[in-house]
């Protein structure tokens, strides 16, 4: 968003330490922080979530987001592409 963090913060009703120790992890927004964190950002809080995971499940979920808007053929070539890579990847 091009924001600062002083600039989030101040969206978010928060201080700017606070936003630094989300940012580094060494600290763990509430649920309801968490709400207004995805809604400051502008998305739904599963999306927020699935963004800062390794699950092979959620990556997938990203990957779908990414890809929904394309045409089918699009679509197509970016498996074909994804299906090479991992086969490269693999050997």
């Amino acid at each position: 968003m091009g924001l600062t963090q002083a600039e989030f913060a101040e969206r978010l009703g928060a201080d700017t330490v606070t936003v630094s120790r989300f940012e580094r992890g060494s600290h763990l927004p509430s649920l309801q922080r968490l709400e207004r964190i995805a809604e400051t950002l502008g998305m739904p809080v599963a999306e927020l979530l699935s963004k800062s995971t390794n699950l092979c499940t959620d990556q997938s979920l990203l990957i779908q987001d990414l890809i929904a808007d394309l045409s089918e053929s699009d679509r197509r070539f970016i498996i074909e592409m994804v299906q090479a890579w991992t086969k490269k990847l693999k050997s």
